[in-house]
């Protein structure tokens, strides 16, 4: 069983260092390493560079320009799948996993079978703040029809969907379902990404005793008030991706297009009530508008040129 782990950077050299060591010092080892810079600027590419000369099992994938986290993930993920990894796991720069997370999913019980090949999509670690506390911004998303664990491994929970910031991902899932949508740059991305898998009849896994933390500065949510009332915390362009990409994966839900379009009439009116000036309202609202007018389908790419593209 061939582990590949993909960690997608951009400008912040230091995080990523810590999070590479932490990577590099697993209780269980891993094949091989991918980094993918996005193009950053602070003196991560040289750094880099230095390492793909000095280790093997580090293969770096330097961007033309900044393809957000979503591109990362989609060409990190791609080049792990051609390398033959069989589970692929995925972290941000500014993740820290515990010595023995990868051990955790690993070991847990549910991988390793015949079964869980053709079975098991993906398995999340939990991810913590800097204080140990949960982070809010990565709670998984638990499965409507079944909650209680694997049957190897009951301490498990079954998930609908998970985040970047510590996935561990079947290579037949990326096979059935394609790579993750680049054109989503940044946010929900992954809930995207992991809900593709589930819907197509896998499970995903949370695995508790897997720990990593996650470096943000707060630790906040990416909720639908901080998108809309929070510049200072999260650029426009970010929250135009954010709140596109959310309406536009939620429209596929039940009564997903009247939830949405309800969603958009409360974003109007805290826009309003929170005088946000004229010119964000009109981005945010037309935003929300392309979510829910966008086949984003059409942008799944695959790993075999005999599928759909």
């Amino acid at each position: 069983m061939r582990i590949a782990c993909v960690i997608v950077t951009f400008n912040r050299l230091g995080c990523l260092k810590g999070a590479f060591q932490a990577v590099s010092n697993q209780s269980s080892s891993l094949d091989f390493i991918i980094i993918v810079d996005n193009n950053s600027t602070d003196g991560s590419v040289l750094w880099l560079s230095e390492l793909a000369q000095t280790r093997n099992d580090v293969t770096v994938l330097l961007m033309d320009r900044n393809y957000g986290g979503a591109g990362g993930f989609h060409y990190g993920i791609k080049k792990a799948y051609e390398s033959g990894a069989d589970w692929i796991w995925t972290m941000d720069d500014d993740c820290l996993p515990d010595p023995d997370a990868l051990e955790k999913l690993v070991d847990c019980g549910i991988i390793g079978s015949q079964e869980a090949a053709h079975e098991v999509g993906f398995l999340a670690s939990r991810v913590n703040w800097k204080n140990g506390s949960r982070h809010k911004m990565n709670v998984p998303g638990s499965a409507r029809d079944l909650t209680f664990g694997h049957d190897r491994s009951p301490g498990c929970t079954r998930i609908r969907y998970g985040s970047f910031v510590s996935i561990l991902i079947n290579r037949n899932a990326v096979e059935q379902v394609g790579f993750p949508i680049k054109e989503f740059f940044i946010n929900f991305d992954d809930l995207e990404f992991t809900r593709r898998i589930t819907s197509a009849g896998f499970s995903g896994f949370h695995v508790e005793s897997s720990k990593v933390s996650h470096l943000t500065l707060a630790n906040v949510g990416l909720t639908l008030d901080q998108i809309v009332a929070n510049p200072a915390e999260l650029e426009l362009r970010k929250r135009q991706y954010a709140i596109r990409n959310l309406v536009a994966v939620n429209k596929h839900e039940r009564y997903g297009l009247f939830k949405e379009t309800v969603r958009l009439i409360y974003i109007l009116a805290k826009l309003i009530i929170n005088r946000t000036p004229p010119r964000t309202q009109v981005a945010l609202m037309w935003a929300g508008v392309r979510g829910l007018c966008l086949d984003y389908h059409k942008w799944i790419k695959y790993p075999s040129l005999n599928r759909k593209q």
